[in-house]
């Protein structure tokens, strides 16, 4: 949820129906005293329970690497 993903992103992640997880969040709601999934993405996040996805980079060949690859 805190990655901004829908029912349907996170139950297949999880091999639950998306109704499932809706009824799991609609339950966090109630605990947690909280009105939308923004306010449980915000909470996560504060409490260092959230993954930050990090940009990639690609990999890029430098001409040293290219050369080392060659059999003479």
């Amino acid at each position: 949820m805190a990655q901004g993903r829908s029912n349907a992103e996170i139950g297949n992640d999880l091999f639950m129906s998306a109704t499932t997880v809706q009824a799991h969040v609609s339950r966090i709601l109630t605990k947690l005293d909280l009105n939308n999934r923004t306010q449980i993405a915000l909470l996560a996040h504060d409490a260092g329970l959230t993954d930050q996805p990090r940009l990639q980079q690609p990999m890029r060949s430098t001409p040293s690497a290219r050369s080392s690859n060659h059999t003479s």
